[in-house]
């Protein structure tokens, strides 16, 4: 995966592997959208056309695969492009220079970032990518407006939203109660992107 003249070199046929993975991975997508247009039921045009994942795959592809936060970096680099005017991110880990220039990228554009804290405790470590300057930064309280145990802490808290007993949508169609910061912050994101419009 690594180093291809290696793998040839053992007789790997890389290109073929190559390949296989890409005729492997658009099956799955295939089947994931099927599955999708069922649980919904709905299959928009607009979701089956080839644009749609040449998007997803331009994202992927601009930001790399070296790590975890490629993808999302170039998801991030393709909505500043979009001028996307509030962007919700729903996850956290340490500080990432490629993320941190992403996000500072965006802030540079006037678009406002909404991001969790995480669920790591009050113990844990500020996360990324809440902690950075200018991002918006969201806890999750209960019905009490108490803050969520597990709720971490970041450089800073913008704000709290509700992130107990959410209902959302589990496999299967049948609902189920989650909760965390993750659900917290989509709530900001929406309360911002409604007021812009206003």
């Amino acid at each position: 995966r690594d180093n291809a003249r290696k793998a040839e070199y053992l007789g790997v046929h890389v290109h073929r592997c190559r390949l296989a993975a890409f005729v492997i991975s658009a099956a799955f997508g295939a089947a994931g959208g099927a599955i999708l247009g069922f649980r919904i039921g709905l299959a928009d045009p607009e979701l089956v056309l080839w644009t749609q994942s040449g998007q997803l795959v331009f994202m992927a592809v601009l930001g790399g695969f070296a790590n975890f936060f490629g993808p999302i970096v170039g998801a991030l680099t393709w909505m500043a492009q979009a001028r996307v005017p509030v962007v919700n991110i729903s996850l956290v880990g340490p500080p990432n220079g490629a993320l941190g220039a992403a996000v500072k990228a965006l802030l540079a554009r006037g678009c406002l970032i909404v991001a969790a804290v995480g669920n790591d405790g009050p113990a844990a470590p500020a996360l990324y990518p809440a902690s950075y300057p200018g991002v918006i930064a969201v806890t999750g309280v209960d019905r009490r407006r108490r803050l969520l145990p597990e709720a971490g802490r970041a450089a800073h808290i913008d704000f709290a939203a509700y992130g107990a007993e959410v209902k959302v949508a589990a496999p299967g169609g049948r609902p189920a109660s989650v909760r965390g910061t993750s659900y917290a912050a989509p709530v900001v994101a929406g309360r911002l992107a409604r007021l812009l419009d206003a």
